[in-house]
C-alpha cells in the first residue's frame, strides 16, 4: 500500500512539474508576442517609418535596374498573377467555352514569352522593342490600357522609335522617322517569335483590363 501511495505521489509531482513548464512556455510566448508588437504610439510611428523606408529602398533599387531587368521582373510577376487568376476559377467556369479559350491563351502566351524573356536576360532585344514594351508596361501599371493598346499598335507597325508625346515634326524629320519605322516594322513582321510575344503582350493587356473591371464590380 505504501508503495502504491509513493508511486501516486510521484506521478502527481511529475504532472505538476509538467503543468508548470507548460504554463511557463505559454507565458513566454505571450510575452514574446506582446514584445513584438509596438507598445506605444511612438513605437507604432517608428514601425511605420521603418516600413516606409524599406518600401522606398525597394523602389530606389528598382529604379537602378536596366530597362530589360525591369521588364523581365514585371512580366514574370504579371504572368504568375495571370496564371493564379485563371487557376482560381471554379471548375464549372474552366469547363465553359470561354474558360477553355482563356486557358489556351495563357498557355500560348507563356510559350510565346519564353524567347522574349531570353532576349531580356541576355539584353539582346531590339532597342525599339525595349522602348515600346517599357512604355506598354508603364501604361499598364497606371491602369491606362487604351494607351497601352495604342503603344502595342505602334510597336506592331514599326513606330516604336518615334518619341512619345511628339505632336508635330518637320517634313524632313518625319520622312526620316517613317524610314526608321518601316525598317522596324519589317523586322517585326519577318520574325515569327517577335510577332508571337507581341501578341502575348496584347493578351496580357486584355487580361489586366478585364481583371481590373471584374474587381471594380465586386
Amino acid at each position: 500500500a505504501k508503495a502504491d501511495a509513493d508511486a501516486k505521489a510521484a506521478r502527481e509531482k511529475l504532472q505538476q512539474q509538467q503543468h508548470g513548464r507548460s504554463n511557463a512556455g505559454a507565458g513566454a510566448g505571450a510575452a514574446t508576442s506582446q514584445e513584438g508588437e509596438p507598445k506605444t504610439e511612438e513605437d507604432r510611428l517608428a514601425a511605420a517609418f521603418a516600413q516606409a523606408a524599406k518600401a522606398a529602398a525597394a523602389i530606389a533599387e528598382e529604379e537602378t535596374k536596366a530597362p530589360e531587368e525591369k521588364l523581365l521582373s514585371w512580366l514574370r510577376r504579371k504572368l504568375a498573377e495571370w496564371e493564379a487568376d485563371l487557376e482560381a476559377r471554379s471548375e464549372q467556369d474552366k469547363a465553359t467555352m470561354d474558360g477553355k479559350q482563356a486557358t489556351m491563351q495563357l498557355k500560348q502566351s507563356k510559350i510565346a514569352f519564353a524567347p522574349l524573356f531570353e532576349k531580356l536576360e541576355t539584353r539582346t532585344l531590339d532597342d525599339d522593342l525595349v522602348r515600346g514594351f517599357s512604355q506598354m508596361m508603364s501604361h499598364m501599371k497606371a491602369g491606362n490600357y487604351m494607351a497601352a493598346s495604342d503603344m502595342y499598335v505602334k510597336v506592331a507597325i514599326g513606330n516604336a522609335a518615334w518619341p512619345i508625346g511628339v505632336t508635330s515634326v518637320g517634313i524632313h524629320e518625319r520622312k526620316a522617322r517613317e524610314r526608321i519605322g518601316s525598317q522596324s516594322s519589317a523586322h517585326i513582321m519577318n520574325d515569327e517569335a517577335s510577332r508571337k510575344f507581341l501578341q502575348a503582350m496584347k493578351r496580357m493587356i486584355t487580361w489586366m483590363e478585364a481583371s481590373e473591371k471584374a474587381l471594380a464590380t465586386r
